[in-house]
């Protein structure tokens, strides 16, 4: 069993691969953090850090790319790079899941069934998070000992029927919240949109739509809604740096694919928000 300890900031997709290519199995010690991981921890080499800060030291065992200058890809990819792994089809899916990561994958277009679908409704059918990571983890490892592909639909077994009505049910909801959508055209020319929902998946609904930019506002924190604003083919940089003059904690990885308000909430009006994103994107 691994004597390494892991500590995450959430289970998504990126994590989730990256748990699962350092070698994390049911019964290794994970702890969950809500932001960074203290700095002892992050100092500590014997602690797996999996996007909770030390971006840039893998050396350390830190995984992440967020809130940094350094131009680095998702913990996936430095995770693959570190470990190097033999199987061929194990560099296919991390180049899968760091594209779903930066909102660069158009799978969902295809037919059948996508691995960030089915895991989404994973997310939505199991509600704890560590025990999303254990069933993540064995959801990839069906995948890789079946010697299935990024770039074919996956079969849907038995075990993960759940998941896909779990999905299924969250498109219908955000299917009847759709005629709300705000769209807009940016001074480029790009075609955008604004949805508030309380759910996951407004930004690829958006990307159904035609949308290049999506603007997803979700629950409430304590100053605001939490917003994300991802872009296909759009650098949110400048964007990025005004909107943290206006208001400060707006962070985003450093390719600029997507951006997101501070932790606590936006206090930007809406209005306000869209006229920026016009003007610089």
């Amino acid at each position: 069993m691994d004597s390494r300890r892991y500590f995450i900031r959430k289970p998504d997709l990126d994590t989730v691969y990256t748990a699962f290519l350092l070698g994390w199995r049911p019964g290794a010690v994970v702890r969950r953090v809500p932001g960074q991981a203290p700095p002892e921890i992050l100092a500590d080499p014997g602690v797996y850090c999996l996007e909770c800060g030390g971006a840039g030291q893998m050396a350390l065992g830190n995984f992440d790319h967020h809130n940094t200058p350094l131009a680095l890809p998702p913990a996936c990819l430095q995770a693959l790079h570190w470990r190097e792994p033999d199987d061929p089809l194990v560099w296919e899916w991390g180049a899968y899941v760091a594209a779903v990561d930066l909102g660069r994958s158009g799978r969902g277009r295809l037919p059948g069934w996508s691995l960030s679908q089915l895991y989404s409704g994973l997310r939505l059918t199991v509600p704890d998070p560590l025990v999303q990571l254990a069933a993540g983890v064995d959801l990839l490892q069906t995948i890789v000992h079946l010697r299935l592909r990024p770039t074919e639909p996956l079969p849907l077994l038995p075990g993960w029927e759940p998941y896909r009505q779990a999905k299924q049910h969250l498109w219908d909801r955000l299917a009847a919240l759709l005629p709300q959508a705000v769209y807009f055209t940016t001074q480029a020319g790009r075609r955008g949109g604004y949805l508030a929902a309380p759910y996951p998946g407004v930004h690829g609904l958006l990307r159904r739509q035609g949308c290049q930019i999506t603007v997803a506002q979700g629950l409430g924190q304590s100053h605001g809604p939490s917003i994300t604003i991802a872009s296909q083919g759009a650098d949110l940089r400048p964007l990025l740096a005004h909107l943290r003059r206006l208001e400060p904690g707006w962070g985003g990885p450093a390719q600029g694919t997507i951006v997101a308000a501070p932790t606590t909430g936006s206090r930007l009006p809406q209005l306000t928000l869209l006229n920026l994103i016009r003007e610089f994107l």
